[in-house]
């Protein structure tokens, strides 16, 4: 089965180019596997200056749920600040049990610059998997609370979706927003490999702003499951 990295949509965010939900652009309904971790690492740079680093552990003790910690560290214009996240996802229903996966996400974001839990978020993700699941679609739909913004609470959403191409080549594409007045949605297209039975995943992804400045952004990520 094709699987949705998990941390890397929204890149935008955090140096204030984007609105937040750092922590996912769009989700799937999926996990990892049971008694397992994995570990993703990502580097993205944003045209007009600013790049970012992140580092995020996953691990699933057992059962039907998973815990993620992010470490990122971001940079603008001589500028340099500190982002901390913690999320846990549930699994209701498996794509491989029912024919479709549902389950919650919630989380937080710590930002060095507020000294504060900045966000917090809670979405429900939804995928459904096509042509003996070489083709995934997901669906978000979600709530955010980022206390900075002028409108603190917002409706967030997602569609994304994955299909497998040739080989180990996967293509994913994604878009993403929610509903503050002052934010535009983003959209995030790019091929990954998917090597080692999935263990490895690498990741080439541009993302761009639909609208307002059109802020572009180029990442480059690696999931290595164990």
């Amino acid at each position: 089965m094709l699987q949705l990295r998990p941390l890397v949509g929204g890149l935008l965010c955090g140096l204030g180019l984007l609105p937040t939900l750092a922590l996912a652009g769009v989700d799937d309904a999926a996990l990892i596997d049971a008694n397992s971790c994995s570990i993703d690492l990502w580097h993205t740079r944003i045209d007009g200056g600013g790049y970012q680093n992140y580092v995020s552990p996953t691990c699933r003790p057992g059962g039907n749920y998973q815990f993620t910690a992010v470490f990122g560290n971001e940079h603008e214009e001589g500028e340099s600040e500190q982002v901390y996240g913690l999320e846990a996802k549930m699994l209701f229903t498996s794509l491989e049990a029912h024919g479709y996966g549902l389950g919650l996400v919630v989380g937080s974001e710590y930002l060095t610059e507020t000294s504060r839990w900045e966000t917090q978020y809670a979405l429900v993700p939804l995928t459904l998997g096509f042509a003996d699941e070489r083709a995934l679609v997901h669906f978000n739909l979600g709530w955010e609370r980022e206390r900075s913004a002028e409108t603190r609470n917002a409706l967030t959403w997602g569609l994304g979706s994955e299909v497998g191409i040739v080989g180990p080549l996967v293509a994913i594409a994604n878009v993403f927003g929610n509903d503050r007045s002052s934010s535009e949605s983003s959209i995030e297209v790019g091929p990954r490999l998917a090597l080692l039975d999935e263990k490895v995943l690498i990741d080439a992804l541009f993302e761009r702003e639909l609208g307002g400045e059109n802020t572009r952004a180029y990442t480059l990520a690696l999931t290595y499951a164990f």
